[in-house]
This record gives C-alpha cells, sequence and structure tokens, in this order.
C-alpha cells in the first residue's frame, strides 16, 4: 500500500480534507483518537472506543459516510473500501507507543515528506507538528498532556501548602476529607497517629472545574502562583476520563486532587462495590502520573473513608505508611500454610513502617513474583524455609517453626527493625 497501488483517492486534498474531519467528528464522544494517518489509499488510526461503542460499528461509520461523501463528489457510484479492516489489540503502554510511532512515520516511509493529513494527542511523539489538520474545536487531538501517558513519571506540579500540608512536586500524596467526616473524628484525630485526615475540603481553597470548560481552564493557566485544582461534583462523566482530560489541559505547575467519583454518596452501600471503584479510579490515575491529594466520596462512613484512601496510596505505592505484604495465590506447590504463616508475620512485623516482606509458598515462581520486597520468606522444601534480602537467597533450610524469628533478625541485620511501641496508633 505504501508503493501508491490502487486510486490513491486521498491523494486530492478534498478527498482527504473529508476523511480527516469523518476521523475526528466523533472523537471524544464515541471514542478517543489518539493518533491518525490518512495515506493516498489507506488510513491508519489508532483509538479507544468508549463504552457503549464498538469498534466494528465506529469503523462501519467512517467507511459508509466517506464512501458517500466521496462518491458524491466524484459524481460516480463505486465502491471505495475493501470489506475487510487490519486492526490490532494494544496489548500495553509499550506496544501503544510503537503503533502511535509507526502511524506518525508512515508518510515519511511511503516517500510523502511534509505529508499534512497526519496527527496524534501525544506531541513529544509527533516532532513538533502542532497543527493536526482535524478542525473541530475540543476535539481531544487539540489537547497536549501535561503527563506522560505511556510510561509512569508523576506529574511534575508546582509544591503549595494547604492547612500546614505541603503537596505537589514531590511532596507526599495529602489525604482530604469533608468538614463533616473531619467533625465526626476530630476527637481521637490525635490518637490516629499516620491514619489521620490532613486537609479539609472547603478550607482548602481548591478550585473545581469543568475539564471541558476551555475559558475556566484558560483562567487558572493565566494565574501567576499555583492553584490546587479539581474536577467538579456532578459532572455527567466519567471519573478516570474526566481528570485525564483536566491533566492534559491544565498547566503542569498546577496540583491536581483526586476523586474517586464525582457523585458524593448520602448513604452507605455496598462497600465491597465503593472499594472497587475508589481504589479503580484513583489507583489508575496515580499510576498514570497524575494527582497530589486524593478525596474519597463515595463511603460518607468517615472511618471507612479514609482507610481507604490510605490504602489506596500504598497499594498504589504512592504513599507507604505500614508494613507492605506481599504473597502469592498459593498452588499445589505450596510447601506451608500460606494465611496461617502470614499471618504470624504480620503479628511480628506489621509495625515496621515501609518495610515490604514477600511471603511465597515455593522457589519455583517465588522470587520471581517478590516484586521490589525487601525481605522474602520462601519455601525450599517440606517443613524448610528460605529467606531473601531483596531477590537473593540468603538463609536456606531453616525450620519452619524457626523461620519467623529468623527473618526478625535477618531484618535486624539489615537494620529495618525498631521495637513495637508500648501503644498502637488508633486505626480508623
Amino acid at each position: 500500500m505504501d508503493r501508491g497501488h490502487g486510486e490513491c483517492l486521498f491523494g486530492n486534498e478534498e478527498l482527504a480534507a473529508v476523511m480527516a474531519e469523518c476521523l475526528g467528528h466523533f472523537d471524544g464522544e464515541r471514542y478517543d483518537l489518539l493518533a491518525w494517518c490518512v495515506m493516498p489509499n489507506h488510513v491508519h488510526a489508532v483509538l479507544r472506543p468508549k463504552e457503549g461503542h464498538e469498534l466494528e460499528r465506529i469503523l462501519h461509520t467512517w467507511k459508509s459516510f466517506t464512501a458517500h461523501e466521496l462518491n458524491r463528489r466524484l459524481g460516480r457510484e463505486a465502491e471505495l473500501w475493501q470489506k475487510e479492516s487490519y486492526d490490532h489489540l494494544v496489548r500495553d503502554t509499550a506496544d501503544l507507543r510503537a503503533q502511535v510511532k509507526y502511524v506518525l512515520a508512515n508518510p515519511v516511509k511511503a516517500g510523502l515528506h511534509g505529508w499534512k493529513w497526519v496527527g496524534t494527542v501525544y506531541e513529544e511523539l509527533a516532532a513538533g507538528r502542532r497543527n493536526h489538520g482535524l478542525p473541530r474545536a475540543g476535539a481531544a487531538t487539540s489537547l497536549t498532556p501535561t503527563y506522560d501517558p505511556f510510561s509512569y513519571e508523576r506529574r511534575r506540579s508546582e509544591v503549595v501548602e494547604v492547612m500546614g500540608h505541603e503537596l505537589g512536586g514531590d511532596r507526599e500524596i495529602r489525604v482530604f476529607t469533608s468538614q463533616e467526616k473531619w467533625n465526626a473524628v476530630a476527637h481521637k484525630i490525635a490518637k490516629m497517629g499516620d491514619y489521620k485526615p490532613e486537609i479539609v475540603l472547603e478550607k482548602s481553597g481548591v478550585v473545581a472545574v469543568d475539564p471541558r470548560d476551555e475559558e475556566a481552564i484558560a483562567g487558572i493557566n493565566r494565574s501567576e502562583t499555583p492553584k490546587l485544582v479539581t474536577v467538579a461534583d456532578g459532572l455527567e462523566m466519567e471519573t478516570i476520563h474526566a481528570f485525564r482530560m483536566l491533566a492534559f489541559r491544565l498547566d503542569a505547575r498546577h496540583p491536581i486532587l483526586l476523586k474517586d467519583t464525582l457523585q458524593p454518596a448520602k448513604e452507605s452501600g455496598d462497600f465491597v462495590e465503593t472499594l472497587l471503584v475508589a481504589s479503580r479510579v484513583i489507583g489508575s490515575l496515580i499510576c498514570d502520573g497524575i494527582g497530589d491529594a486524593i478525596l474519597v466520596q463515595g463511603e460518607p462512613a468517615p472511618g471507612q473513608s479514609l482507610r481507604l484512601s490510605y490504602n489506596i496510596l500504598q497499594a498504589s505505592g504512592a504513599r507507604i505508611f505500614k508494613t507492605d505484604y506481599v504473597a502469592c495465590p498459593s498452588c499445589g506447590r505450596t510447601l506451608f500454610n500460606l494465611q496461617t504463616t502470614t499471618q504470624k508475620i504480620r503479628e511480628a512485623t506489621g509495625h515496621l513502617k515501609g518495610v515490604r516482606i514477600a511471603v511465597m509458598g515455593c522457589i519455583v515462581n517465588g522470587p520471581g513474583e517478590m516484586a521490589d520486597a525487601d525481605f522474602g520468606y520462601v519455601g525450599g522444601a517440606p517443613g524448610k524455609i528460605n529467606l531473601y534480602v531483596g531477590k537473593q537467597a540468603v538463609k536456606f533450610n531453616i525450620p519452619a517453626e524457626e523461620a519467623v524469628d529468623r527473618l526478625v533478625d535477618l531484618i535486624r541485620e539489615h537494620g529495618k527493625w525498631i521495637d513495637a511501641p508500648a501503644e498502637q496508633p488508633a486505626e480508623v
């Protein structure tokens, strides 16, 4: 195809413009168009269909409209598109980057230097190309991300101080709560230790906006000082999409307060559902590198919402406030009772803030599954345990009944041990 076989109708600028406008028409509504290229005899598109819109239907709409419009302009009745399309399911961020680069490089590869019918939302891959040829105002292709969506790097916001706490930049991600919830736990805040609420939403001065409101975003970006910004409640938008759009449009210097939902709950419901939604939404955005503070609104109970907030930060690795445990799911090779053993290890080490401990049932897959654990407790043989520092085995064939104590000794040897305080802070 790159050799120019076939009619090459899109070599005609008028017809190429029809195709480009068609690609952008439902961008942001039925799909997110991440990269595109209209070649003389074929079209490339990297897109993310939105919920309720299937790829097959999107392609049919593109083909049907352009076939009728091009035939009308050419004064003919003819088949324009081949029946089959080639599609590729993007596996991960590395694959996405590769696909976008391939699409952007297609014109040059075919010898079409200076070809203008090509574009992407990721301008750092577009070699400075800012005019993407899609005229629809507000299309996703007019946005430039202030974070790298292909790999993890925390968004480079500036540090601001709110209620005595610094947030933004490389500071800890802070936990917000409402004034109502703050009042409900005010009598025990001093005893909550690392688990207490830090900032009251109503006293924070946060600016709430609709990320689709270009005038409001532009006003914030004109500010001489960084502003703490969030997405306004009550909007009929997917929460993740709303915050990603905000991060795209907002200057990177402005910190962002994340929310789990834009529809605050008035009454408690199924907590498991609340947990899953909050973890998916806030966790996904943190993994994008977006977010300098979080607010859980889907759970009205003060204690539950605070515990959920801190556990999301812990699970995402954004803020470690207690011992972190990694355990294998258990299988037929497991050489000890995983649940009982893990509980014994938790009882002995649960006060070691920031220490990561892996508990693995066997040496077959265990070391590879330990991720970034500081210490590992791995079944080596029936009744025998191997201990690891990082991914390096250092103690072998320890009797299982002695292994927890030997793990504690190993943690001491490496300077990670502290004695448990006489009184633990109250959990909320």
